[in-house]
């Protein structure tokens, strides 16, 4: 199964991130650490110009508002093939949604924060990267992982990619082979 989702990063546009293949790897893996998947496959990271969104500038600075590109929509999908034993099992777009908000939000640093910390900035894993410049929109990716993941998916969804690791064989009492499972441990 694949749900969709997407984050607002500031500070590059999309054509920057969209031409670093490097970035876009490492935007893969932020995620899945940020949902602590045992076999998740991020596929389809692609970003569009974020412009803003309409609030009737009623002071959402982090939101934005205008015509000129402050940042990039990062949409991506998430194929989860399975979870190891004992984790905490997500089955729907409703549940996996709210995982990615909650690693936007407290502690400080967030979740979400970390792994860009970790992988989006760090030399071993983005050496002068575009992502390493980037800064997370919390407000507009709120909005976003509303949006993207409870309303579907984004354009260039295609069906997920077979498991390549460990996905053969049972996961358990479900009656699902661990390849046909739906969910991500966190």
């Amino acid at each position: 199964a694949v749900v969709s989702s997407a984050v607002v990063m500031d500070r590059f546009t999309a054509s920057y991130f969209n031409a670093d293949a490097v970035s876009v790897a490492q935007f893969g893996v932020v995620v899945a650490d940020v949902l602590r998947a045992a076999t998740v496959q991020i596929d389809n990271v692609v970003a569009v110009n974020f412009y803003g969104l309409d609030e009737g500038n009623d002071g959402v600075d982090a939101i934005h508002s205008g015509t000129v590109a402050r940042g990039s929509v990062i949409h991506f999908d998430v194929a989860i093939h399975y979870w190891p034993a004992g984790a905490t099992v997500l089955e729907t777009p409703e549940a996996i949604a709210q995982a990615l908000l909650d690693a936007l939000v407290a502690p400080t640093p967030t979740a979400f924060q970390k792994a860009l910390d970790i992988y989006g900035t760090d030399p071993q894993f983005c050496d002068g990267c575009v992502l390493s410049s980037g800064v997370l929109n919390v407000a507009a990716s709120q909005f976003y992982i509303d949006e993207v993941t409870m309303d579907g998916s984004h354009a260039v969804t295609s069906p997920p990619v077979p498991c390549t690791a460990n996905c053969g064989g049972r996961d358990g009492d479900d009656g699902l082979d661990e390849g046909d499972a739906v969910a991500v441990a966190i």
